[in-house]
Formats: structure tokens, C-alpha cells, sequence
């Protein structure tokens, strides 16, 4: 399990901090990503997004992009 805010703000070191929700006075983050440090290794970007127009939520949704590759590299050994 790692801590989003080291996902997001210093594994990727992104310019901008955003947040997951807001009801237009408060705004937080999300806390907590489980995701096994083997995978972590493989994250090649992170983005929070907005998903007002698609759904009604007033919450965004955080995506990662990971690189595969090495699950198939260590399933042929």
C-alpha cells in the first residue's frame, strides 16, 4: 500500500497539486492506492481527472498508466 500524495507529488513530481474532491469550500485528496511495489516500479504517469460531464460525482477519478512488459519478461523464466 502506498500513499497517493508520494504517487502523485514525488514519484512523478507533478507542477500542479490537485485534489479528488471538493464541495466548493473544502478540497481533499484521496489518502491511500494499494498497489504492490512491482507495479509502483512501472508507473509512467498518474492524472487526476474530472468526470462531471460524463457522471454525476463530485468526486474525481485518479488513473495510472503502467508498464506490463515485465510481467511477461518473468512469466517466460
Amino acid at each position: 500500500m502506498r500513499d497517493f500524495n508520494y504517487i502523485i507529488d514525488e514519484k512523478l513530481d507533478h507542477d500542479v497539486k490537485d485534489f479528488t474532491w471538493t464541495n466548493g469550500l473544502v478540497e481533499t485528496r484521496i489518502n491511500l492506492i494499494w498497489i504492490s511495489d512491482d507495479l509502483l516500479a512501472n508507473i509512467t504517469s498518474t492524472e487526476i481527472q474530472d468526470i462531471r460531464m460524463y457522471a454525476e460525482s463530485d468526486h474525481k477519478i485518479v488513473t495510472a498508466q503502467i508498464r506490463l512488459e515485465y510481467l511477461l519478461e518473468h512469466k517466460m523464466e
